[in-house]
């Protein structure tokens, strides 16, 4: 029998019956930016009121020092207070750095045109042990080589000083860069010292006898900052530059090679690295100008995270890196807890459920479809022009508590032919997936889409099974290989709702019949040719899911299938879950329970458990009130591990606005998520 019928689709403006009387609360909603800085607990108010001009941390001790125009307030991780606060002979301080036991601090700063200090006092005492003083400079950062008992200093003239140590006398000093020299790092096991400049230059110098080894130019603008690679980052020494050029780059300081960079949409200040002890791969925290912190992986160069609200100014990670201090123009600082590095979820190894890869920690989907807008329009549609409402729209229902979003991906936006993808529709999904990276929003890609017949190209719709096939497989190794394995990708959906239409259809007649002016459902094939339907989507599973597992990618696989799916006399979709279990990884379904069959509905979702997980992928108080949804989804969660359900870009504050029956209702439910 033909399979395809008008299916129920979820556009509430659309589609609405089995109203209930709504109770419309008043609801004041902010708009979400981006994951806002902590703001608890509160430090003490400094002692010193000036703006914060450097800040550094000892782990020994567990303070901070904060330096304030000429003097250094302490702050005590553990009781979270300003306890004590000392007098420097800088005019200003610029840089601070501890030795590596925390037993001694460096201090460096000075006014231009007067004098350049460098004091080194103990800690946390403070006494005075040595001082360096040049009239006329300022000394503008500091490193200190701990292995060689030196301290290297960059001065606002462009001078580059190595120190001893111990009584501050100079081991050599350079004319470094005529502009100005303002930044500074070692490399004890290179026996180098890494100078950069305002003339945008970096040069390289040798640690013993300071005369030069190499110069590296490829900065357009000055470097703000050089600082060393961790220990764990790589086996040979690597440093990071930072430049008012936007970029930040990674560089072999023996060899000048530079490894990679990644661009900014605002000028790198200061930079630290994440250090965590069981990161492989520690991240680098950058602070902006544009006063946003963001989480930079130099190992692939994406932006892992972006923190709205920072200040302009130094910044320096707490204990074993669980924290951010940042200061700058306000004198009082903030804390900022470190969000761990976002897990790859996947299917537990003792159950049909889904935990994080790392810590094995439960996960339950809680989310949104975004599959249109509020006007209709897809998803990709509209996102090369306004770019911005979709970074708006993932905020939004973030803070509507969604850890999952699916997104809908059409196959004529994709390829350019059956074998040629687009590449601008390519980079655009990679931007995708690092805002949701960013937000820490979890993707289920749903691909395939044939929404729009008018997008729906020609030559694919002409194609046989067999090439429609191989040009579905290509798609998906596309976009899976423009994800670049991102651990937001929660799983890749096949496609949705695809059946199997019993007996033959008309040539090109691939799509079902339409909803409204979308059309949700598609088959596979057009012709049964006297094949069992279930073993026709099994094959079609097994090439798509082949296909991906190809690229090496390890995010999850799945089908979005429609409640009809199970093998039951009447309509079936030919989607018989245990019959394609063996190549997916969980079973999405598709369910819209009915007030007056509740139970049969409940029985329905029990039936798509055939060993693996299942989600509930798309849900609506379509054909029921809000509470017997609700109520549904919490009765039966043993049943399901987590649903999703819709946003179209309209926050509840929007929806009151709106003063219509479907957006009331659609208010009211994300007002009232299960």
């Amino acid at each position: 029998m033909n399979c395809i019928s008008p299916y129920r689709r979820t556009h509430v403006q659309m589609y609405v019956t089995n109203l209930v009387a709504l109770t419309i609360a008043i609801c004041t909603f902010t708009p979400f930016a981006l994951p806002a800085l902590a703001q608890e607990p509160e430090l003490a108010e400094p002692l010193a009121q000036s703006p914060t001009t450097a800040l550094v941390y000892n782990s020994s001790t567990k303070n901070w020092g904060l330096a304030h125009g000429s003097a250094i307030t302490v702050w005590d991780e553990t009781c979270q207070k300003t306890v004590r606060e000392f007098s420097t002979n800088c005019a200003k301080i610029h840089d601070l750095k501890f030795n590596e036991d925390g037993s001694q601090l460096i201090v460096v700063g000075g006014e231009p045109g007067e004098n350049g200090i460098v004091e080194l006092y103990t800690w946390p005492d403070f006494q005075l042990l040595a001082k360096r003083q040049i009239p006329g400079d300022t000394f503008l950062r500091v490193d200190w080589d701990v292995e060689n008992s030196s301290i290297a200093v960059a001065s606002l003239a462009g001078t580059l000083l190595l120190l001893d140590a111990q009584g501050l006398e100079s081991r050599w000093e350079v004319e470094a860069h005529p502009n100005g020299c303002t930044a500074v790092q070692i490399f004890p096991s290179a026996k180098l010292v890494a100078s950069g400049g305002n003339d945008a230059a970096i040069r390289l110098w040798n640690l013993d006898t300071g005369t030069p080894v190499r110069s590296l130019a490829q900065h357009t603008a000055g470097i703000s900052q050089l600082l060393s690679a961790p220990d764990n980052f790589s086996q040979s020494p690597q440093m990071v530059s930072l430049s008012r050029d936007q970029t930040v780059r990674l560089w072999d300081p023996q060899t000048g090679r530079l490894i990679r960079f990644t661009r900014l949409a605002a000028v790198p200040l200061e930079a630290q690295w994440e250090l965590e002890p069981d990161t492989q791969s520690p991240m680098l925290w950058v602070l902006c100008e544009d006063g946003r912190l963001r989480r930079i992986d130099l190992k692939t160069t994406t932006i892992e995270q972006d923190i709205q609200g920072a200040v302009d100014a130094t910044f320096a990670f707490g204990q074993r890196g669980s924290n951010l201090l940042v200061a700058g123009i306000r004198p009082k600082p903030q804390r900022i807890p470190v969000q761990p590095p976002l897990q790859r979820i996947k299917v537990a190894n003792d159950g049909p459920k889904f935990v994080t890869e790392r810590d094995a920690q439960a996960f339950r989907v809680k989310g949104f479809n975004y599959d249109h807008d509020s006007v209709g329009r897809l998803i990709e549609d509209y996102w090369n022009e306004q770019w911005t409402e979709i970074e708006n729209d993932f905020c939004e229902m973030q803070e509507l508590g969604a850890n999952t979003v699916r997104v809908h991906l059409q196959f004529g936006k994709f390829m350019k032919s059956s074998t040629e993808p687009d590449p601008q529709a390519l980079a655009k999904f990679s931007a995708l997936v690092q805002l949701a990276e960013r937000t820490r929003l979890y993707l289920d890609v749903t691909g395939l889409g044939c929404y729009h017949k008018k997008d729906v190209p020609t030559w694919y719709d002409a194609l046989s099974e067999a090439e429609r096939w191989e040009a579905q497989a290509n798609f998906w190794q596309a976009v899976v290989t423009a994800a670049q394995k991102s651990p937001a990708i929660f799983c890749w959906d096949l496609m949705n709702e695809p059946v199997v239409p019993g007996g033959k259809r008309n040539a090109g007649d691939w799509l079902g019949p339409a909803f409204g002016d979308k059309h949700f459902v598609q088959c596979i094939s057009l012709d049964q040719a006297n094949r069992p339907r279930p073993e026709i989507a099994k094959a079609w599973t097994k090439k798509l899911a082949t296909a991906i597992r190809d690229t090496g990618d390890p995010a999850m696989i799945t089908v979005g299938l429609v409640d009809w799916s199970l093998n039951r006399p009447g309509l079936t979709s030919g989607f018989e879950p245990d019959k394609i279990a063996e190549h997916v990884d969980f079973i999405a379904m598709h369910l819209y329970p009915k007030s007056d069959q509740l139970a049969k509905d409940a029985e329905t979702l029990r039936g798509f458990r055939v060993g693996k997980p299942v989600i509930i992928e798309e849900c609506f108080p379509l054909r029921s009130n809000i509470d017997e949804l609700r109520n549904f989804l919490n009765e039966n969660a043993e049943a399901h591990e987590g649903w999703i359900s819709f946003y179209w870009g309209s926050t509840p504050q929007e929806l009151a606005d709106q003063k219509t029956l479907p957006a009331a209702i659609t208010r009211e439910w994300l007002l009232n998520l299960p």
